[in-house]
């Protein structure tokens, strides 16, 4: 199982133009050091600048336990993230 090392944080200046709700699905590829080096925004949470920079983020700073094969040498691998946005009022 892969494990997320990592706290997505948005500026208090860009959440005050955030809807109150919205979902994005990423698709994320990480490589044999368990770095996430790709990103693909499956859904969108109908906001694209958050999406963008839900995947910056994660490329920035993504970390995961990296996958190993048969022989526990690390191997790239896959995963599917949903992240839940709200604002705080």
């Amino acid at each position: 199982m892969l494990i997320l090392g990592v706290v997505l944080a948005l500026a208090a200046n860009q959440t005050a133009a955030v809807a109150p709700t919205g979902t994005t699905v990423l698709d994320l590829s990480i490589n044999e050091a368990g770095q996430v080096d790709g990103c693909q925004i499956i859904q969108s949470s109908g906001l694209a600048d958050l999406d963008k920079q839900a995947c910056q983020l994660m490329i920035a700073q993504g970390k995961y336990q990296p996958a190993t094969d048969l022989v526990g040498k690390p191997v790239r691998s896959t995963d599917r993230l949903s992240l839940a946005w709200t604002t705080k009022n």
